[in-house]
């Protein structure tokens, strides 16, 4: 039994997004993009981009950490907003899909979120 001001442990991915991402790779678990890039995303052509955190090589090489789309069409990597190119599938050593939003209402840049107390 739980009190109101426990922490509850999170779900298991198959509950949070119908089993997409623990099929596709996981939640907290890197990816080699040698090895594969991101399934297609449900609604495919229609929709195109998977959010990912990525390790990209960098410019100089040193390599950044940073959200990207993987543009499943084209098969390459957008901004963070998936309307720009940023780079070449080769160019990202790992990956691993992003989580889903925490309220099922909310959508990207800020709109339907909770106000803030």
């Amino acid at each position: 039994m739980t009190t109101e001001n426990e922490i509850k442990p999170a779900a298991p991915a198959e509950a949070i997004d119908g089993g997409r991402c623990a099929v596709d790779a996981g939640f907290g678990v890197w990816v080699p993009t040698a090895e594969r890039v991101p399934a297609n995303p449900e609604g495919f052509p229609r929709n195109d981009h998977v959010a990912c955190l990525c390790v990209w090589r960098g410019e100089s090489g040193g390599g950044d950490m940073r959200i990207l789309q993987w543009n499943a069409y084209y098969k390459v990597w957008d901004d963070a907003y998936g309307d720009d190119f940023f780079c070449n599938a080769q160019e990202v050593t790992h990956w691993m899909p992003l989580p889903p939003w925490p309220n099922i209402q909310a959508q990207p840049c800020g709109q339907n979120l909770p106000p803030t107390p």
